[in-house]
């Protein structure tokens, strides 16, 4: 690999990667001479995550071809599909069930199994919904002329590029499964120079650590990466959270509290633009257009500091919250209590200035009741300029235009839609996690071990008990288990869940010189093991773990109590499968 990045530009391949964080990762590594050697400016080979590069190989392939659906468009169109279906009402919401659709048709597809050619038995209720489902996804594609991102890898191989097609060199994809592997092979026999490149090992110390609880872990591992960078100020730090979308509030308190007011770059692989405050309050503020918003969307505008207002008016509107929240005003929905009970009125003799920036606001929507989502961006960036919504700076304001250009994105699919609906996919959006640049050193912080690249000096991986790694089998809930298993579909099995993780982790021993695993001693009220994986590790020396040693001492040694069974004395036993069977069906029955 090193050989191909560093000739000729004109010699280097193209690098495919595994996603866009690779990616990046990827940018870091081969650049790492360079920025050593206090270069300024250098040629970096062109790095795409494989599903960019295929979409390259579809558009680039000599005929005319429109591009293929965005993931989100995808999953707009699958919510469309089931909402309309007949068992929509059978269901008690259709996002998830849609994830689980969209999911299950890209398996499908990597495993060469065509959706139109299934049938389900008369016992495969999910089956048969999620095949009539993909019947009528594929129907819609082909009205529209649409094309799903799952089905590239199927018709590129069928008809590969005609044209000469560049160098490439692949990276670390992951396991492979049989649509790849086929276009692979397809592309190497039309002529493409393909070639594996390994991603850079530096395998060194691996340690495991025992902490008191989760929150312990957190803190040791965020002082742990504190201490490493003060002794080698230019490493790169990775800290991997278990359920890091779940402790965003938790890792957002610690990381303050471990570098605020450090010169430390800190980058969270898993926050969401919706949870930066300004974004936050923009979003309240056009719930307030909808007709079903109570009165605490209101009530946060009125305390909200992200809106230009008059000096001396955030007071007043504060004293006015306080006011109105124990009036039966503040019981009913903002639109109702704001043109029927004085609402409006008591705000314009409190802020007058804030009352007027509300109806011209307001004005700019007036009473449309539907509008494409294209439309519903363009409406709402002029109703906020018109409340005086001051919008941050940097990489959050690029990403919160991107989370209007992916809305607007939507009108092809979705057509027109009312205000909440088009609220509700603005919300999809602003909760999943923003681009953002990736520095160069400091703290990386991931959910997954699996996100951990090339390039890292140092890790911690916390949360590894037993019940957490290795990763439980994670089949599709809408295939037949059956079929996943003949198949050999990725952890449908216990065995297949084992050596995934098996795999994985010897990945991430291979690419980090210095790496310690963390397990809580408790979680909630009950103790718990380290995983297999880092049983045999040697445990790290209290000294290595900054606040960790008291919360290691005081962790107990799970004492083991011999209790034999007594003897059985009859020679039969009342129960056995058909008592298990009584007792899942009725345990009082059972009883």
């Amino acid at each position: 690999m090193s050989q191909a990045t560093t000739g000729a530009p004109a010699e280097r391949p193209t690098l495919v990667v595994a996603d866009g964080l690779a990616a990046r990762q990827w940018e870091l590594v081969l650049a790492e001479r360079e920025i050593a050697a206090g270069t300024t400016a250098w040629q970096t080979p062109e790095i795409q995550p494989y599903a960019g590069w295929l979409e390259t190989l579809w558009l680039e392939s000599g005929e005319p071809r429109g591009a293929p659906l965005t993931p989100r468009q995808s999953r707009a169109l699958w919510r469309r599909v089931i909402a309309e279906s007949k068992e929509a009402d059978d269901l008690i919401g259709v996002a998830g069930v849609a994830d689980w659709a969209a999911a299950a048709w890209e398996l499908l597809h990597r495993w060469r199994i065509d959706p139109g050619a299934e049938r389900a038995s008369a016992g495969q209720l999910d089956y048969r919904a999620l095949l009539s489902w993909c019947r009528d996804y594929r129907e819609r594609l082909d009205t529209s002329g649409w094309v799903d991102r799952a089905e590239l890898e199927r018709r590129l191989a069928t008809a590969p590029p005609r044209r000469a097609l560049a160098r490439v060199a692949l990276t670390d994809l992951g396991d492979s499964y049989p649509a790849r592997d086929e276009l692979l092979g397809a592309l190497i026999a039309a002529g493409a120079e393909l070639a594996q490149a390994e991603k850079p090992r530096r395998a060194g110390r691996t340690r495991a650590a025992r902490l008191g609880d989760a929150g312990d872990e957190l803190r040791a591992a965020f002082a742990w990466a504190r201490q490493a960078l003060e002794q080698v100020p230019g490493r790169r730090v990775a800290v991997v959270v278990a359920g890091l979308a779940e402790r965003q509030n938790e890792v957002a308190r610690l990381v303050a509290t471990a570098f605020g007011g450090r010169d430390v770059p800190v980058w969270n692989a898993g926050q969401p633009l919706g949870t930066d405050a300004t974004v936050g309050a923009a979003f309240n503020a056009l719930t307030l257009l909808s007709s079903s918003t109570g009165y605490a969307a209101f009530g946060r505008w009125l305390c909200s500091r992200s809106f230009n207002m008059l000096p001396g008016e955030l007071a007043a509107r504060a004293e006015l919250d306080v006011r109105l929240r124990t009036e039966l005003r503040s019981q009913v929905r903002f639109v109702t209590a704001y043109r029927e009970c004085g609402l409006a009125t008591a705000l314009a003799q409190r802020a007058p200035d804030s009352a007027a920036r509300l109806v011209a606001a307001l004005a700019v929507v007036g009473t449309r009741e539907r509008a494409t989502p294209g439309g519903w961006a363009h409406l709402w960036t002029h109703y906020l300029r018109e409340l005086g919504w001051v919008p941050p700076s940097g990489s959050r304001l690029t990403a919160w235009q991107a989370s209007l250009d992916e809305l607007a994105s939507l009108t092809a699919v979705l057509g027109e839609m009312s205000i909440d609906a088009a609220l509700a996919e603005l919300e999809r959006i602003l909760a999943t996690s923003a681009p953002a640049p990736l520095p160069v050193r400091g703290v990386h912080i991931l959910g997954r071990i699996e996100q951990v690249g090339p390039g890292y000096d140092a890790a911690w991986v916390s949360g590894f008990t037993d019940s957490y790694w290795p990763e439980a089998p994670q089949g599709s809930p809408l295939l037949p288990r059956a079929l996943q298993r003949a198949r050999g579909m990725p952890r449908a099995t216990p065995q297949d869940a084992r050596d995934r993780s098996a795999r994985s982790m010897a990945r991430l021993v291979a690419s980090v010189p210095d790496l310690v695993v963390s397990w809580p001693a408790r979680v909630h009220d009950y103790e718990t093991e380290p995983s297999p994986a880092i049983r045999e590790w040697p445990r790290a020396e209290p000294a290595e773990i900054p606040h960790g040693r008291q919360n290691a001492e005081r962790a107990r040694a799970r004492v083991t109590i011999e209790d034999p069974p007594g003897a059985i004395e009859r020679a039969e036993l009342p129960g056995g499968a058909g008592m298990l069977n009584r007792q899942a069906r009725s345990p009082l029955l059972a009883y």
